[in-house]
């Protein structure tokens, strides 16, 4: 999550000196007002810092083993969406010791459960949903433009965490939805010539 916050505003700060240079004084302000719950969780931060991952990380190392077994066994359709936990025994590697779980990166879950097929159109929707937000940085009313960039870095973003976690909740696929969705529909909502519009009828 915090590669990810930190992926956010980086692209924040690539493209609000292009669109909405104004807005980066405010960035600063909200960046530096969460510099005082960071040095209060600091301690938390320091401790999972110095924790041994590695064990955790040859546990999610393995289990993409058993993804890519599932993966070649059926490379254009998966082996069916929505089963992997039903046949993940079916293709464990010889020798198989240690946990045993869901894949623990969204991407090659997709990828095992329906091949290139589905990974493709996941990969197409993905990009088609960000290209059309950033377009519409450009669409939306320059007043608005610091939100339009905020959602376009909230899906980076999520894009990034889906490489690290499962992302299969309904909560997580409630929150991408509603923001693939704000993304697209405010830059036809408030484009220049209806904000303008309403502020004449004001």
């Amino acid at each position: 999550p915090m590669a990810g916050f930190a992926l956010a505003v980086m692209f924040m700060l690539m493209l609000l000196p292009r669109y909405a240079p104004g807005a980066i004084r405010k960035l600063a302000i909200v960046l530096g007002s969460l510099a005082i719950p960071f040095i209060v969780c600091l301690p938390i931060f320091i401790l999972r810092a110095e924790a041994n991952h590695e064990s955790a990380y040859e546990e999610r190392a393995n289990l993409t083993k058993v993804a890519w077994n599932m993966y070649h066994s059926s490379p254009v359709v998966g082996v069916g969406f929505g089963t992997y936990d039903a046949v993940k025994r079916d293709y464990l590697p010889p020798g198989w010791t240690g946990w045993l779980y869901t894949v623990h990166t969204r991407y090659l879950l997709i990828l095992a459960e329906t091949g290139a097929v589905g990974f493709s159109a996941l990969i197409l929707v993905y990009l088609s949903v960000l290209r059309a937000a950033h377009k519409g940085i450009k669409q939306i009313a320059p007043e608005f433009r610091p939100l339009q960039i905020s959602l376009v870095c909230g899906l980076i973003a999520m894009y990034w965490e889906q490489v690290w976690d499962i992302f299969n909740s309904r909560q997580q696929g409630y929150l991408y939805w509603i923001i693939a969705s704000l993304s697209v529909i405010l830059p036809r909502a408030l484009s220049p010539d209806r904000v303008n519009a309403e502020a004449k009828t004001v």
